[in-house]
């Protein structure tokens, strides 16, 4: 957020909150961008990929969490993050789910 290459369109976003969204749904967003051009595009989504009833495949799920890994200040090495993959396909053999958290610090 503080980087200034982000700042300018970051400062050009305006949120406006609608409480008819939430009939639509507990995820539900409307997000217009208004292009210079003057041409509006507009993209309505009533459930969030990854909440019930919009589910995401393995690919997705895979892809989301080396998303969050690559926000890390310190970035896990390749073995670590096969070893708590394969901790989270076996999760309910887990005895304590804190071996998760193990497998996440460098």
């Amino acid at each position: 957020m503080n980087d200034p290459v982000l700042r300018s369109p970051i400062d050009r976003i305006d949120l406006i909150a609608d409480p008819a969204l939430d009939a639509r749904g507990h995820s539900a967003v409307d997000l217009t961008l208004n292009l210079v051009s003057g041409t509006a595009l507009t993209r309505k989504l009533d459930i969030a990929p990854g909440f019930p009833g919009a589910d995401l495949s393995d690919a997705q799920h895979l892809s989301r969490f080396d998303d969050c890994l690559a926000y890390a200040p310190k970035p896990l090495a390749a073995a670590q993050r096969a070893a708590c993959l394969t901790a989270l396909e076996r999760l309910s053999y887990l005895d304590d789910a804190r071996q998760l958290v193990r497998l996440l610090v460098v």
